[in-house]
């Protein structure tokens, strides 16, 4: 059995996360297909990340560099406001990552991760901001920034060699009223300025609510 999705792409660029025009795609059954567009066409303004390259395109289509699974070379950072993420499966990483969103281009939007599993992050090298999400914009009337619902296991964040750095196993440096609630990390968490299990370090009046860090020795 087949059925149908509608998707949008653009003519000049297929990069996961935009869009111009509709086609239609048959897909299998049972099987969950990445929509390669932007979260607010799809369902509500919520876009599925279903495996590792979706998890790498989030940081890509964020952080404004880097190349999509699809081949697509990124070169401009992208404001997720008023996005909602959902993690829809386990995701096991291997090798290096990248940080979704720097202090240059800071995380916008929410991102559910539906008690789901993010297994072997690692992040080591040159991130100043080292975890899962780098660093998240404060909140305003604007701008809503959440994180919840999110399971980091045996991640491996190693920043301690760089001059002042930050690292957390959800979120590195939140910005004023960072929210992050309902995660678990297990792991490795070094760094030369703050380290902490859940977050590295955070602005002025943060939500953390049942949030905890077991076996992470920072």
């Amino acid at each position: 059995r087949s059925f149908c999705v509608l998707y949008r792409i653009t003519a000049k660029s297929i990069s996961p996360y935009r869009t111009n025009r509709i086609i239609k795609i048959t897909a299998i059954a049972k099987a969950i297909v990445k929509p390669l567009l932007p979260p607010f066409i799809i369902s509500r303004r919520k876009i599925a990340n279903t495996n590792a390259n979706d998890l790498r395109d989030l940081a890509i289509y964020v952080n404004g560099t880097g190349i999509y699974s699809n081949g697509i070379t990124e070169t401009t950072a992208h404001d997720c406001s008023g996005k909602y993420f959902k993690q829809t499966f386990d995701i096991t990483l291997s090798g290096e990552g990248e940080p979704i969103g720097a202090n240059n281009h800071q995380v916008t939007g929410i991102y559910d991760g539906d008690n789901n599993k993010i297994s072997g992050l690692t992040v080591n090298g040159s991130y100043i901001y080292a975890g899962l999400f780098g660093y998240t914009h404060y909140k305003t009337s604007s701008y809503q920034c959440v994180q919840k619902n999110i399971i980091v296991e045996n991640c491996d964040i190693d920043v301690s060699g760089l001059a002042s750095s930050f690292a957390g196993g959800i979120v590195s440096y939140g910005g004023d009223d960072t929210e992050v609630k309902n995660c678990r990390v297990s792991g490795t968490i070094k760094a030369t300025t703050s380290a902490g299990g859940i977050a590295g370090r955070c602005g002025l009046s943060p939500t953390v609510m049942s949030a905890r860090a077991t076996n992470a020795s920072p």
